[in-house]
């Protein structure tokens, strides 16, 4: 069987495919070591040399919560670097046409933040915001921010009341609880 047999048996089959890559940003945000600044930049290099052209490269999150991406910077700056251009160029790889970077985003302090990288020379060309699907990550959110946004996000921040026999989950429960711990350590004006 030859390599055109296929697109006879599956004829909606597509002729060309683009390869992307999630390892930087999500494989590694779950290790309990921090996995090194160079490693990082090592694969995320190695993978667009090896044909990948598409990445998700970090999270721009606050790293205090997820200490895995607090060198977001430093990556995004070598795989915008001048070092690694010249590479890619010898490989005949155009990194600004060819390869698309992408940073995850959850909130709008990242958002900004990818702006301004991009407004710097080395911001990502796509970002993911991520939304939730379930309504309690949502009010811990807002419960956290209501230590700088005010009695506004306080108010908010209170979780929805069980409708008849309904009980809340355990995890549900476990973010009405960090909600409402949050709530009482913001200091009003």
């Amino acid at each position: 069987m030859t390599e055109y047999d296929y697109w006879k048996i599956f004829p909606r089959m597509p002729k060309q495919v683009t390869i992307g890559d999630i390892t930087i940003r999500d494989g590694f945000q779950h290790c309990e070591k921090f996995i090194s600044t160079q490693a990082k930049i090592y694969y995320g290099q190695e993978m667009i040399l090896a044909g990948c052209r598409e990445l998700e490269v970090t999270n721009l999150g606050n790293p205090r919560a997820m200490p895995q991406f607090k060198d977001a910077d430093e990556v995004m700056k070598a795989m915008r670097g001048d070092d690694f251009r010249k590479r890619c160029g010898k490989a005949g790889i155009d990194v600004d046409k060819d390869v698309t970077l992408t940073c995850v985003t959850i909130r709008e302090a990242a958002v900004d933040r990818a702006i301004e990288m991009r407004k710097n020379g080395y911001g990502p060309d796509r970002i993911l915001m991520m939304v939730s699907t379930d309504v309690m990550p949502s009010v811990l959110s807002m419960a956290l921010r209501s230590a700088s946004d005010g009695p506004m996000c306080r108010a908010l921040a209170t979780p929805p009341i069980p409708v008849g026999n309904q009980r809340p989950t355990q995890t549900e429960c476990r973010h009405r609880r960090r909600a409402a711990g949050a709530s009482r350590r913001w200091k009003g004006p």
